[in-house]
């Protein structure tokens, strides 16, 4: 599900429902009154429909800075600011918020969908499915919970499941564009990829300009070896919405196929503009630079990624990458300089 649910999953109405589930009469901030608080809500929402996720944070963090004294209002926050984290692929910070959100208020389906999600994207598919699961529990009559079930499905390799819930939606609505791009995607992932750009395709006649679609259908020509098409995809994506690192990481990852080095490494880098935290992004880019024997621009790059991570682990992953590279620089230092004198003796 993860070319597909983040950007489709939560419109501007959907989370004024929150608001509209949440808000109790009479409630009060601590700081903020209820108006304030709305006025603001809304100004993260208008932030989040123009993909400025920085701004749509800042607001949020400056709501719960100032303290909500209302449970109810205090998880709409949460699960604003968690689906702005998954937007920009902090996935821990978004799973964070889900389930601070939940803690506050139990039996919220849309919560338990947005849970799912989150963990469908950490690669967690049992537990996205159970959350998926208790949604439907709570609120059987929502079709997108039916579509992300099926993403959940599709994750965990279980397809006929995944089509049933798909062609439940289609039957009900035959031009849900939801449940027609994830029966594209379902088909990408089982390598049905005629299939995958039948049903795409569908979407982008009913919607023209959809900037996921363009995404996915650049995924199936790369798939299918399709590679001017799925640069023009790509491409296309990301004049539609330049504000997906996701886009810019699948161009980057096209143009390496491709042999275009530096247009990879400049897809990498906006991307990582965007995510700095994406550990994916920081290695693909060292790759391109120890492809173009760049060996210092690779550690540095690394270097700079350590400096922010706060996971041992991870942090020690890193160094120890750090530690080969600065080997190699040494061994290929060592090299050039025994062909250099070797060099020298023929042209004597």
């Amino acid at each position: 599900m993860g070319l597909l649910t983040r950007g489709k999953l939560l419109t501007k109405n959907l989370m004024l429902c929150f608001l509209c589930f949440f808000l109790v009469a009479n409630s009060n901030l601590q700081t903020l009154s209820i108006e304030q608080a709305l006025n603001l809500l809304e100004q993260a929402h208008l932030e989040i429909e123009y993909d400025n996720f920085s701004n749509a944070i800042g607001i949020l963090n400056h709501i719960i800075l100032h303290g909500v004294n209302n449970r109810n209002l205090e998880a709409t926050v949460y699960i604003t600011r968690s689906y702005v984290h998954l937007n920009i692929w902090q996935l821990d910070k978004a799973l964070s918020d889900i389930t601070h959100s939940i803690d506050l208020v139990l039996n919220h389906a849309p919560s338990h969908e947005l849970l799912s999600v989150v963990y469908n994207e950490m690669g967690r598919y049992s537990e996205a499915l159970r959350a998926i699961n208790r949604a439907i529990e709570l609120d059987n009559q929502q079709l997108s919970f039916y579509i992300n079930r099926a993403a959940a499905f599709t994750s965990l390799h279980k397809y006929e499941r995944a089509l049933n819930d798909l062609n439940f939606v289609l039957s009900i609505e035959p031009r849900n564009v939801n449940a027609l791009a994830n029966k594209a995607f379902f088909y990408l992932r089982t390598s049905n990829y005629s299939q995958a750009l039948f049903y795409i395709n569908q979407v982008l006649d009913i919607i023209p300009t959809d900037r996921d679609s363009f995404r996915i259908r650049g995924a199936i020509h790369n798939n299918m070896g399709n590679y001017a098409a799925a640069l023009s995809d790509y491409s296309m994506a990301i004049e539609l919405n330049i504000r997906n690192p996701n886009v810019y990481r699948q161009r980057g990852l096209l143009f390496r196929q491709m042999g275009r080095n530096q247009e990879a490494l400049n897809d990498f880098t906006s991307a990582l503009q965007i995510t700095p935290n994406d550990i994916r992004l920081h290695r693909y880019r060292s790759d391109v630079h120890l492809e173009m024997n760049n060996f210092q621009a690779a550690i540095d790059g690394l270097a700079e990624f350590a400096s922010q991570i706060e996971d041992e682990e991870l942090l020690a992953e890193i160094h120890e990458e750090i530690r080969l590279l600065t080997t190699d620089i040494d061994l290929y230092n060592q090299l050039r300089l025994l062909l250099e004198f070797l060099d020298s003796i023929g042209a004597e």
